[in-house]
């Protein structure tokens, strides 16, 4: 029988493992033969012990890695690829999920999930209810703190860059593949403190504004971003951070076709706003 694995990369997260794993305990279903690989990475905290000392209900192995260094280099994606590197070469997997310490699922989030990953081939996440009481609504947004990928559709994914904005062009990658990329919108959760924060607010601003650069934000998208963030505290001060990460990004590591893809995306989007704003605003936030 395939496994599915569930794997959290973890920098200074002694405060948050154990409520992970009791969220994941609660579930009233839990996918069969799970298995919880913790990937320890370069910690100045209490993280490895406090790993190596949690007893869950199901298996959990505890790996040690050192990455190329914090979230801002892509130490994160780095930290997951080894888990399912170990996973691939121990296990039997069908999928692989990236499931963030900070994470807290509702407990019937794989209940809701069951008939999408075992059913079809490619990323799936659920809804952060942190953002808002509506949750996203864009069918392609699979957030990165959640995203459950079958195992075809990661191996499709083996050449693309393990840097920051990972999350964003991967799921443009498999979507010109014709891989399935989809939010359950019944399949909820909570992210115990504000997304970006792990390594400070105003770094996590910095990384954001680097994401866009390397990610291929459309010009137009990207000022609308700006905006937005400028009315959101600690406001305009985010607005120039986010300035300042993109116009201060070296040259993107991912490919030129999946930003231009990624742009030519947004854009559309733009379009579907300037026509409907209101459809528009209902559908996505």
């Amino acid at each position: 029988m395939k496994d599915f694995v569930v794997i959290t990369p973890a920098r200074n997260e002694e405060e948050n493992l154990d409520g992970l794993m009791k969220s994941l305990e609660s579930q009233i279903i839990l996918p069969d033969n799970l298995i919880w690989i913790i990937v320890v990475n370069e910690c100045s905290d209490n993280t490895l012990n406090t790993a190596n000392d949690l007893d869950p209900k199901f298996k959990k192995i505890v790996l040690e890695y050192n990455s190329s260094g914090s979230l801002l280099s892509g130490g994160d994606f780095e930290a997951f690829s080894c888990g399912t590197k170990f996973a691939d070469e121990h296990f039997s997997p069908s999928h692989f999920m990236k499931l963030d310490a900070d994470v807290r699922l509702s407990v019937d989030y794989f209940l809701n999930m069951k008939s999408i990953y075992e059913k079809k081939s490619g990323v799936f996440g659920g809804v952060n209810l942190t953002v808002g009481d509506r949750g996203q609504r864009d069918p392609n947004l699979v957030r990165g703190c959640d995203s459950c990928y079958s195992r075809e559709a990661w191996k499709y994914l083996e050449e693309l860059p393990r840097a920051l904005g990972f999350d964003v062009l991967d799921k443009i990658a498999l979507r010109l593949e014709n891989f399935s990329t989809e939010v359950v919108h019944t399949a909820t959760f909570r992210v115990i403190r504000k997304t970006g924060s792990s390594e400070g607010i105003y770094r996590g601003l910095v990384r954001n504004g680097r994401v866009c650069r390397w990610t291929g934000y459309s010009k137009p998208y990207f000022i609308l971003r700006l905006l937005r963030k400028s009315l959101k505290s600690p406001y305009l001060f985010s607005a120039i951070l986010i300035f300042y990460g993109y116009i201060r990004a070296p040259k993107s590591p991912f490919p030129k076709n999946l930003m231009r893809e990624h742009a030519n995306y947004q854009n559309l989007k733009l379009m579907a706003l300037v026509k409907n704003p209101k459809k528009w605003l209902s559908e996505n936030y």
